[in-house]
């Protein structure tokens, strides 16, 4: 299942983003975000965004963003795996704005 959520951030804000599977699995493993520059201002260090690795905690996936372009949208994409081998994967865009 895709789910396209939205969270606004500042670009000096450092914050952990929640990607939700509990309607899916009780628990999921070895998580992985990516993210890709959206829309916007453009970002040549889109990658930059992650700081560090995404961490499971039962059915959510907690990944820490920083930084980012003011005016740019980013589109983060997190895979998981439940207990039955599947795939699970969560999408959200994340708009960075000054407050």
């Amino acid at each position: 299942a895709l789910v396209h959520a939205t969270v606004k951030k500042d670009p000096q804000e450092i914050v952990v983003l929640t990607f939700d599977f509990s309607s899916e699995a009780a628990a999921v493993s070895s998580p992985v975000v990516s993210v890709a520059h959206d829309s916007g201002e453009p970002d040549a260090a889109f990658a930059s965004v992650l700081e560090g690795s995404a961490q499971a905690s039962g059915a959510k996936v907690l990944q820490r963003v920083k930084a980012g372009v003011d005016g740019a949208n980013y589109l983060l994409r997190c895979t998981a795996s439940d207990g039955n081998g599947n795939t699970l994967v969560r999408a959200g865009l994340l708009p960075v704005r000054a407050a």
